[in-house]
């Protein structure tokens, strides 16, 4: 009897139901995960960040303390 390989293994439907898409949900983390760090490495102008207050830095001075 040939085995249908379009709905996958029929225990793999009932653990989906029993436990949830589990490599779905590991394969969206992951790609969550690695948006988060492409923007953690970013080094561009656009997200430069002051070495010792690690703000990001701005075109304009600061604005004088108020008093």
């Amino acid at each position: 009897m040939p085995i249908d390989n379009a709905t996958g293994p029929p225990i793999y439907d009932s653990l989906i139901e029993e436990h949830g898409d589990v490599p779905g949900d590991v394969r969206q983390a992951a790609e969550e995960l690695q948006q988060e760090a492409q923007q953690a490495v970013d080094f561009s102008p656009v997200h430069h960040r002051h070495p010792s207050t690690g703000r990001p830095e701005s075109s304009e001075p600061p604005a004088p303390p108020a008093r």
